[in-house]
């Protein structure tokens, strides 16, 4: 790989490094939040959500828009309008305000992970599932920033002016993505998949119908759900269920996002020295069902330390293989359109899988249901990713 495609993919990976640090800008400041603006828990939890609605939304227009050239300008356009309205959290004074705010920073955010990894897909073809799989680190990167990070601010600074000091470093990141990521980054030709004659319309509806796109959509609604609730619930486990304090709650969750961030690597590399996608993506769910099953038995602390970081391996090694597949499946023509599907479940497993086990824990007043019942459905994602191998093989043979 040359130099300009590795500044080409440094600076990628920095513009969803920052975009992954808006979503959780606010996270440290909660408590401060809630006491100056009296905003109780359910309405926190609908300042959380309410980005995520017009964020699915986008997802298809973001990944059409990127097939038909217009990748690298959606990122130029989301980058510094999503730090803005980011920044502007520091002037709310009601949750009207916050929820405008956060619905505009979910539109935006929309323009900035679909389109980078379509400029990447056409980037370096043959190491394609490694580059994605990079590009996945910065998501475990943008979370570690805004946690190690944003205390520190807090106590300086407060919580309005910290939320802005975090996002400071985007318009920085949105300068380089301007100089570096040109409108031909990406143009190299790829062997595509077949697809019908005469599909190639605005709106390629031909690819809802094929049953890969359904069956990678759950393994992508189970990643990012799984990665999700650990994210949430990893410290409250550490802290009420096992008896740790606080600050040791908060550690769980930072070795967990390390781990991941080195998971993320080796799935991509794992992918390519296989050349099975699918099969990487398939048994990385089947290994953290297994670590949720044991998680879900576990009352000593020692044990749980060491399913952190097995969990923190196995819910993102599938990041690289899920998104690599696509083009292999699909052509290059409209994997950005895909891309979008793909995204769009993921995020919707965001809010449900959560959800679920937050409410599963409320009822039963213990955590062993819903680490068991998040491992259940890990298992299907593992079963719904075997189907998907011999597809695979079947386009590989094609070319």
């Amino acid at each position: 790989m040359n130099w300009e495609k590795t500044i080409i993919i440094a600076n990628l990976w920095f513009a969803v490094f920052i975009q992954v640090a808006s979503i959780a800008s606010y996270s440290p400041f909660v408590t401060l939040m809630k006491t100056q603006l009296n905003f109780s828990f359910g309405e926190f939890g609908l300042f959380s959500t309410i980005f995520f609605i017009p964020y699915t939304m986008m997802q298809l227009f973001s990944g059409r828009a990127s097939d038909t050239g217009r990748a690298r300008a959606l990122i130029l356009v989301g980058t510094p309008f999503l730090m803005i309205s980011t920044i502007l959290l520091g002037v709310i004074q009601n949750l009207a305000e916050a929820l405008v705010l956060r619905a505009f920073s979910g539109i935006f955010a929309a323009m900035i992970f679909v389109p980078s990894l379509r400029i990447l897909t056409r980037l370096d073809p043959k190491r394609v599932n490694t580059a994605i799989a990079v590009l996945g680190t910065s998501v475990a990167a943008g979370s570690l920033y805004v946690s190690l990070l944003g205390p520190e601010l807090g106590v300086l600074l407060g919580w309005r002016l910290g939320i802005g000091a975090l996002m400071v470093p985007g318009f920085v990141i949105w300068a380089s993505n301007a100089k570096f990521v040109h409108d031909s980054s990406g143009s190299s030709t790829t062997l595509s998949a077949p697809h019908p004659k005469g599909t190639l319309s605005l709106v390629p509806i031909w690819t809802l119908k094929r049953k890969e796109t359904w069956l990678l959509g759950y393994q992508q609604f189970m990643r990012i759900g799984v990665w999700l609730t650990l994210s949430i619930w990893l410290p409250t486990f550490f802290t009420s269920a096992l008896g740790y304090d606080i600050v040791l709650g908060g550690v769980s969750l930072t070795i967990f996002s390390i781990f991941a961030m080195v998971s993320s690597i080796l799935g991509g590399q794992l992918a390519n020295k296989t050349g099975s996608s699918s099969t990487v993506s398939a048994f990385s769910f089947l290994g953290l069902a297994v670590v949720l099953w044991v998680t879900a038995s576990t009352g000593e602390g020692t044990l749980a330390w060491a399913l952190v970081g097995a969990s923190g391996i196995f819910v993102f090694m599938s990041f690289g293989p899920l998104f690599g597949i696509l083009p292999t499946l699909y052509g290059q023509d409209v994997v950005g359109f895909v891309t979008g599907i793909e995204n769009m479940l993921a995020n919707l497993g965001a809010v449900v899988v959560p959800f679920m086990f937050g409410y599963l824990t409320d009822i039963t007043g213990h955590f062993v249901a819903s680490w068991s019942l998040i491992g259940v459905m890990c298992v299907l994602a593992f079963a719904t990713g075997l189907l998907v191998i011999p597809i695979e093989r079947r386009q590989l043979a094609d070319r």
